[in-house]
């Protein structure tokens, strides 16, 4: 089996600029300006490391309504501003210590659920850092898209639990669903 080249980045004498030599090397990892590595295996998946120097880490989440599918479609079309605006109200933070889901019922509204459903539901008991053990509600098998990368978008079918406050948590079962695609450290 013959070797494969080792990508390296080359200066000739007397040109400007660097390139990747030999010819037909495949670089399959760049890092954006924020800091975010994205390595391509050969078989074209994309695998994200963050690394997060703040204590907080969003994800922009889409639902199953139209509106948000021609969003998720469109998204390379979007402008930053654009992207920013829609970031703002469909966010959600990335959240390694809860176990589950948890979303307001007003984003759960943008996503098209309806948080007032009767069906496919089940109660809990949950307590959370900022006190003891309070009813709630389960809406089960919701499926949303998250953003990972810049353009990237994951479908998710998780149970979501219905939070009676203001706070919208990616838990840990819904990020098992990314499994190695997304990874994020916190320095």
């Amino acid at each position: 089996m013959p070797q494969k080249p080792t990508c390296k980045v080359v200066k000739r004498q007397g040109q400007t600029g660097a390139r990747i030599d030999p010819k037909g090397c495949k670089v399959r990892s760049e890092k954006d300006a924020a800091g975010t590595v994205t390595t391509t295996n050969k078989q074209g998946q994309r695998k994200h490391k963050v690394r997060e120097l703040n204590r907080d880490h969003f994800l922009f989440i889409s639902g199953k309504k139209p509106s948000q599918a021609t969003v998720r479609s469109n998204w390379n079309n979007k402008t930053p501003a654009q992207k920013a605006t829609f970031g703002a109200a469909h966010r959600i933070l990335y959240d390694t210590g809860a176990m589950g889901t948890l979303m307001t019922r007003t984003l759960l509204r943008k996503l098209g659920e309806n948080p007032d459903r009767t069906n496919n539901i089940a109660h809990t008991m949950m307590s959370g850092a900022t006190g003891g053990p309070v009813s709630t509600k389960i809406l089960k098998n919701v499926t949303y898209w998250v953003l990972i990368g810049k353009t990237e978008w994951v479908k998710i079918k998780d149970d979501v639990m219905v939070a009676s406050g203001t706070h919208n948590l990616f838990g840990t079962s819904a990020i098992r669903q990314l499994g190695n695609k997304y990874k994020v450290k916190f320095k």
